[in-house]
C-alpha cells in the first residue's frame, strides 16, 4: 500500500501498553497479535502511535530475549519519555502485568495523560 491509503498522522504520540511476559510463548505470540491489532487500528484513525510489543516481539526471534523486563526496560522508558500519552489495551492480565506497573508508574510521575483500552473500544471509538 502506498502513503496515500492513510491518513495524515498528527496529535499526540501514543504510547501503547499492554502485557507481553508470559512462560508459554503461545500466551506471548496471541499478546503480540492483540497488540498489533491495537496499534494498526490506532494508526489507521491518523493517530500516532508506538507500542514496545510490536516492536520488541519480533526482535526475540534474532536473539533479543523475550522475558527480560530489565534488558527491555531501558528502551521502552526512553521511549515512554517521547510519548504524549500511555493507553493501556486491557488484556488479560494486564493489571498483574509488572512492566505495565513500571510504564504506569513513569506516566504518572510525568503527568502524562493515561487512558486504559480495549480493542472493542478502539474499534468504536476511533471509527475504524
Amino acid at each position: 500500500m502506498s502513503k496515500q491509503h492513510f491518513p495524515t498522522m498528527d496529535g499526540p504520540l501514543i504510547y501503547l501498553a499492554s502485557p507481553y511476559t508470559d512462560s508459554d510463548p503461545k500466551v506471548r505470540a496471541f499478546r503480540f497479535q492483540q497488540a498489533l491489532e491495537a496499534t494498526a487500528l490506532i494508526m489507521l484513525s491518523g493517530r500516532m502511535a508506538f507500542s514496545p510489543i510490536v516492536h520488541s516481539h519480533p526482535l526475540t526471534a534474532h536473539g533479543l530475549p523475550a522475558t527480560d523486563g530489565a534488558f527491555w526496560w531501558p528502551w521502552n522508558s526512553t521511549m515512554l519519555s517521547a510519548c504524549d500519552e500511555l493507553w493501556v489495551l486491557a488484556l488479560p492480565g494486564w493489571e498483574d502485568s509488572e512492566g505495565i506497573k513500571r510504564e504506569r508508574a513513569q506516566a504518572n510521575a510525568d503527568d502524562m495523560p493515561e487512558r486504559i483500552v480495549t480493542e472493542a473500544a478502539l474499534r468504536t471509538t476511533l471509527n475504524t
